[in-house]
């Protein structure tokens, strides 16, 4: 395996990892380890040539040329609107002008933020309230949640991202005394976030009063949103600014992540400090800049399904990570360290005419990287080998099935095959750096670094890695609906699994088994992977995200799964090759689940001011928000089959029995597998 780390061969990399020889902040080093060729030399190659590009020192000036005409949404088609939404509203997917770089030295502009959190947290505590609830995009539970995973134990964060009935009332189901609210919405005007921002605040001013709850509550916002209520007094919300430049994808190191967390007790100055100096050092234009070859691997793995391994060790990072690598046009896949992680249909998860006709925008011609010495060819000697043995290569000294993955790239690659060869079919991801120094038949990517300088890295390395093959890294997820489209009839009901899906699926089917069999017959059509989008209970159907490994043993394709509306699959403008399940719930069983958290009233008024929702309305809108995100991924032709569990229980046991084959099995079984 081959190791970089800025500045010099390698041998001593503490000071040079964080910001120069001269000194350190502290003292961690920042490392990439690669394994595998010909991925490792496709990866050197490719940040040699970043480095000649000084793409590391313009952004870190904040130089949005860095990104050509095509990443900045002048050359690519944008997601139409979805169903009621506002395409005009600041923020909003259609229509954005250019990239934004203010994500660019975001820890060091943070640091001031630290001490006022600090005082903000004692502030509460001494009023008796420690536990901080959460409303918020996607986007900020992702980096808050991120942010709290690096202080195990610490924290007190319960973070809500959708209107799903069960997880608002498990939220509300106590300690309501003792909460800090938190509503994050850059633009103010979410109407996810506003209806279960309202129905919170309509049951913590029950129970704490309304002058109590308002001098409990922090505002996460851009300057002018309807949330920017900044007033006099100590009965008003706190407002904390967003920079409008900061993709909420890219704002963990800034008041979207740092304030949650911290307010619940995470380590917000330690973070900082590990980030701040790695903002300097991977601003270097050298290609042995940690974060441009990251980049460089990431690029190179453009034909492969990326396997992200610290899904069971650090679900926050890999929740974390998935979207961002997403959002660059890669496949990530969570798995298990010692899973098994099936190519995609046809080795070409990520290809598609969508990003194979910009790479000459963003990358050299040939006659600029050819024979000049610095492809990086020369430079395997100035960089340490680790003891790892062969790195997983054959006895011919490259990775044992590379022979048969020849074109994986398409014939347009524009040179980018690297001397030939195809990139390697899975990539192993290890980002936490921990446990051992990986092995890879066909590659692998480990990186070592304190948290905040993770965070710096991977952001960093995937901005760059979506320079070079084409995307916006930048682009967000198109507007939540206010209404969403009127659900077509059902194909079929098989034992409590309510079935929609579209002309793919074959005439006969009836069983969730067989629709399931029938969305990989579609992927495998057209190369790709399956995804699944849970807009369900993270906790009480945590099961769910069980059946993703046998899913994938089942069809022999990679499985990407996610907790929706925070994993987005597919619809950040990034090229799609997926076939999409979608799992939906139904609300509470037993409407008494919801006494206690004042949610009642008559009518379906989740978003009529004044009012508090009743669970109908919540669920509603939760159920509008799914059939949005389906229909815009049905629009762009994509398969998508939609499994509604109509009783969560009973629907996930007939889930389990379709994905693992047996029929047979019966309910006590099921329920000792964690059913």
């Amino acid at each position: 395996m081959t190791e970089h780390s800025p500045g010099g061969d390698g041998a001593d990399l503490g000071s040079a990892a964080t910001g120069g020889p001269s000194g350190s902040a502290s003292g961690a080093p920042v490392r990439v380890l690669l394994a595998g060729e010909p991925f490792t030399g496709a990866a050197r190659r490719i940040a040699a040539e970043l480095a000649d590009e000084t793409v590391a020192s313009r952004l870190a000036d904040g130089d949005d040329s860095v990104w050509p005409a095509p990443a900045t949404g002048a050359g690519r088609a944008r997601p139409a609107p979805v169903a009621g939404s506002d395409p005009t509203r600041p923020g909003a997917a259609p229509g954005r002008s250019g990239p934004s770089t203010g994500w660019a030295g975001l820890a060091r502009r943070s640091r001031p933020l630290s001490g006022q959190i600090a005082a903000l947290r004692e502030r509460f505590a001494v009023a008796g309230a420690h536990r901080v609830l959460l409303v918020g995009t996607p986007d900020a539970v992702a980096a808050a949640r991120l942010v709290a995973a690096h202080s195990p134990g610490s924290t007190r964060l319960t973070a809500l991202d959708s209107a799903d009935p069960v997880q608002l009332a498990e939220a509300l189901s106590g300690e309501l005394t003792e909460t800090v609210l938190v509503i994050a919405d850059a633009t103010g005007d979410d109407p996810v976030v506003g209806a279960v921002a309202h129905a919170v605040t309509a049951v913590l001013a029950d129970e704490v009063g309304p002058d109590t709850l308002a001098a409990r509550t922090v505002h996460l916002t851009e300057p002018g949103s309807p949330l920017d209520t900044a007033g006099a007094g100590d009965t008003t919300p706190v407002v904390i600014t967003l920079d409008a430049d900061v993709p909420g994808r890219f704002g963990a190191l800034g008041p979207l992540g740092l304030v949650p967390a911290g307010l619940a007790g995470a380590d917000v100055a330690g973070l900082l400090a590990g980030a701040v100096p790695a903002e300097e050092a991977l601003a270097a234009d050298d290609p042995d800049n940690p974060a441009l070859l990251l980049a460089g691997g990431l690029a190179a793995a453009r034909g492969s399904v990326l396997a992200l391994r610290d899904e069971v060790r650090s679900p926050a990072v890999t929740a974390w990570l998935a979207p961002l690598l997403t959002a660059a046009g890669l496949v990530a896949v969570p798995a298990a360290p010692d899973e098994t992680v099936p190519p995609a249909a046809g080795g070409t998860p990520g290809g598609g005419d969508d990003g194979d006709d910009r790479r000459s925008d963003n990358r050299r011609s040939d006659d600029r990287r050819g024979d000049d010495g610095r492809g990086g060819g020369d430079r395997r000697g100035d960089n340490r080998r680790c003891d790892d043995g062969d790195g997983g290569r054959g006895d011919d000294g490259h990775d044992d099935d590379g022979g048969d993955r020849a074109g994986a790239h398409g014939d347009d690659h524009d040179g980018d095959d690297h001397d030939g060869t195809a990139p390697p079919r899975v990539v192993d991801v290890h980002a936490d750096g921990t446990g051992a120094v990986p092995r890879a038949v066909n590659g692998a990517v480990r990186t070592d670094a304190d948290p905040g300088a993770t965070i710096v890295l991977w952001q960093v390395a995937a901005a760059l890695a979506a320079r070079v093959l084409g995307t916006d890294p930048f682009a967000p997820a198109p507007p939540i609906p206010r209404t969403g489209p009127a659900p077509d009839g059902p194909a079929f009901v098989d034992e409590g699994v309510v079935v929609h899906a579209g002309d793919w699926l074959p005439s006969g089917v009836d069983t969730v088994a067989g629709a399931l069999d029938a969305l990989a017959d579609a992927a495998r059509a057209e190369g790709g992977h399956l995804t699944v989008s849970a807009w369900l209970d993270p906790e009480s159907d945590a099961s769910v995200g069980v059946l993703r490994a046998p899913l994938s043993a089942r069809t022999g394709l990679p499985v990407a799964f996610g907790w929706a509306p925070g994993s987005r699959s597919g619809d950040t403008g990034a090229p799609d090759r997926a076939a999409h399940c979608h799992l939906t719930g139904g609300g509470l069983d037993d409407p008494d689940d919801l006494a206690d958290t004042g949610l009642h009233g008559p009518g379906d008024d989740a978003l009529v001011a004044g009012t508090a929702p009743e669970p109908s309305g919540m669920d509603s809108l939760h159920a509008a928000q799914a059939r949005a995100v389906v229909e815009d991924q049905r629009r762009r032709g994509r398969p998508v089959l939609h499994l509604h569990l109509a009783d969560r229980l009973t629907g996930l046991v007939t889930l389990a029995r379709a994905v693992q084959g047996r029929a047979g099995t019966d309910t006590a079984t099921l329920h000792e597998r964690g059913f």
